[in-house]
Order: C-alpha cells, then sequence, then structure tokens
C-alpha cells in the first residue's frame, strides 16, 4: 500500500503594514523644500526668468505654503481618527520652516560665499584688466568701459571705472533694470565707490576687505 507523502507546511511571514503618512506632512516638506530652494537661488533664478517673472513664482511658492501651513495647524487641532499620533509634526516642521525663511538672511549668506568663493578669479581678472587697460580716456559720466568677465558677472560683462583719481572694477551680481544694479567693485586704491562712480547713484555699499566693496 502506498502512502501520500506527507505535506510540507507552508509558513507565511507577514510583513508589517507601515503606516502611511498623511498628505499634509508631503505637503509640507515640497512647499518648505522649494520655499528654500528660491530663498537659497532667488538671484540666480531672476538672471534667467527675469526680474518680472521670478516674483510671480515665488509669491505662487509662499502662496502654497502658507496654505499648507494653515492645513498643518488644522491637522493638529482637528484630530483625524487614523492620524493620532504625531499629528503636530507637520505643522511643527511648517512652523520650523517659517522661521527659516524670515530669520535666516539668504541673499546676504549667498553674496557672501558668491564673494569669497569667486575672490581669487576676481583678482586674477582685475590684474589682467589694469594691465591692459589705459589711462588716457578717463571716464567722466556713464557707467564706464565694458570688459568681458565670463562666469564672474552677471551676464558674463562687468565696467572699469577709471579717472585720474581712481580706478575701479564692477564685477555684477544683480545686472537690474532701468539703471538699478548691484554688484562688487574693486577699488584699486581701496577709496570708497561714490556717487557718479559708473554713472549712477550709490544707494549702499560695505567695505568686505581692502580694496574691496
Amino acid at each position: 500500500m502506498e502512502s501520500d507523502p506527507p505535506q510540507q507546511e507552508e509558513i507565511v511571514v507577514a510583513e508589517p503594514v507601515r503606516p502611511r503618512s498623511p498628505a499634509v506632512l508631503r505637503a509640507v516638506l515640497i512647499t518648505s523644500s522649494l520655499g528654500l530652494l528660491i530663498s537659497i537661488f532667488r538671484w540666480k533664478l531672476v538672471s534667467i526668468v527675469t526680474v518680472f517673472i521670478e516674483p510671480m513664482i515665488e509669491v505662487a511658492i509662499f502662496g502654497a505654503f502658507f496654505a499648507v501651513l494653515v492645513w498643518a495647524l488644522i491637522f493638529a487641532f482637528v484630530p483625524i481618527r487614523a492620524f493620532t499620533r504625531r499629528r503636530f509634526t507637520p505643522f511643527g516642521l511648517a512652523l520650523a520652516a517659517l522661521l527659516i525663511f524670515v530669520f535666516v538672511p539668504f541673499t546676504e549668506l549667498m553674496l557672501k560665499a558668491n564673494f569669497y568663493f569667486n575672490l581669487s578669479e576676481r583678482t586674477t581678472a582685475v590684474e589682467r584688466i589694469l594691465r591692459t587697460s589705459g589711462l588716457a580716456d578717463t571716464n567722466t559720466s556713464g557707467i564706464g568701459d565694458r570688459v568681458s568677465l565670463p562666469g564672474l558677472s552677471d551676464g558674463d560683462e562687468g565696467f572699469y571705472w577709471h579717472s585720474v583719481q581712481k580706478q575701479m572694477v564692477l564685477f555684477l551680481t544683480f545686472r537690474g533694470i532701468l539703471g538699478h544694479f548691484s554688484g562688487f567693485v574693486y577699488s584699486a586704491t581701496d577709496a570708497l565707490p561714490e556717487d557718479e562712480d559708473f554713472g549712477c547713484r550709490l544707494a549702499d555699499s560695505e567695505h568686505l576687505r581692502r580694496d574691496w566693496y
């Protein structure tokens, strides 16, 4: 008499079900990340999409962030049965992001990083300009002589202003519109840039180190 072989028992291992994260948490992470990126690369974005379009992008991103912040607040204080644990997490992250956006001086930090990161190359460019440019035709009006500064100035162009008393090179960080612009100035005599230098009225200046403003 033949007997059937013993059947092997199947062992089923059940994987633990991971609790899904609430949609509000994902929305907080996305809008906070976008807000952080636009805060860091604001002026780079301006140079790409122009000063007219960038503010609309910024308003859209931060508008979405504040809408999500309100959503996270409601989520925290109106508990839903499926998400009773860690319901304050989205609001806490959104609040932390808001404090970062308000109190961290992103523009100042990025300008300082830009200055020191490119200081050596800009110094080399200045030495070349001063060595090859003469003083026969001094600047008494206008923005100065255009000079090629690829990768070192917004638009890859800067300006060389020279008079009997001054020799200065302007590296643009923002070309601006209607005569408004900003940048780093090398002053060969460490003289402070003044009104009418580069054909403009000086709004503000800061001495970064010897010969640089």
